[in-house]
């Protein structure tokens, strides 16, 4: 008994193709989306990762606290893990239940900012020029100043130490120490500027191009070359070049 020859499929039209390769396209990224919405589980090793995430706000010092390879910043795998919608969706919720709790607001820093751009040092010290205890002090004042130093002086009694006065004394047996503000160093009032500057657009990082004939004429030669190669449409004269430099004129690309 003769065996029938396999029928030959007909070869599928470049728009039939088409339509199939749009169709499965569509269905991968619904299965894709599907898989997003679907709850994903996590490994207490990924959990304390996204906690340290959270802390340091770094990719390779949260790995490295949580236990994962020297490699594993680089390979991929916590990065796909930041992106993964319930992933991404946790960490905004928790990093905006700490901005609540931290009252860290954008207002609160360009304030803090402003103080520090602004401050005056003549509101640090008294008519005579002795520093002004911290406690007298307002409070764009005390956010101006980066660091204070502190000295103990000796006194022969609490007359003497009260005279001194900016400190307390730790008499009783009639030695005791006066602790008196000796110096201030306050924060870069430059580098606040800059960085209020930065913030409303008064200064910008710009690179300034001047383009000659010359370079004009160069590019415009390399793209006519191009075209000759890839035989795209009719070669184009080149625009003169400089009279200035001569020497660096480009000829007819062909």
């Amino acid at each position: 008994m003769s065996q029938k020859a396999p029928r030959k499929r007909k070869p599928k039209t470049p728009e039939q193709r088409q339509r199939d390769t749009a169709t499965q396209r569509a269905r991968r990224v619904a299965e894709r989306e599907l898989r997003a919405q679907e709850p994903r589980f996590r490994t207490l090793r990924q959990e304390k990762f996204i906690e340290a995430y959270l802390l340091y706000g770094a990719l390779a010092p949260a790995a490295r606290e949580a236990g994962y390879g020297a490699h594993a910043p680089g390979n991929g795998q916590l990065r796909r893990l930041l992106r993964r919608p319930d992933v991404a969706a946790l960490i905004e919720a928790r990093q905006a239940e700490m901005r609540a709790l931290s009252s860290v607001t954008m207002q609160r820093v360009i304030g803090e900012l402003a103080k520090i751009a602004f401050a005056d040092p003549r509101d640090l010290f008294t008519a005579d020029g002795r520093p002004k205890p911290l406690h007298e002090l307002d409070e764009a004042g005390t956010a101006s100043i980066a660091a204070t130093e502190v000295v103990a002086r000796k006194t022969r009694g609490a007359a003497t130490g009260a005279e001194a006065g900016d400190g307390d004394t730790d008499g009783g047996d009639g030695a005791g120490a006066v602790l008196q503000l000796h110096k201030i160093r306050c924060w870069d009032k430059v580098k606040a500027l800059e960085l209020l500057g930065r913030y409303l657009g008064l200064f910008k990082d710009r690179l300034d191009l001047q383009l000659t004939t010359d370079l004009v004429a160069t590019i415009h030669a390399a793209r006519l070359r191009a075209q000759a190669v890839a035989g795209q449409g009719v070669i184009s004269p080149i625009p003169a070049a400089s009279s200035q430099n001569p020497s660096r004129a480009c000829g007819r690309a062909g």
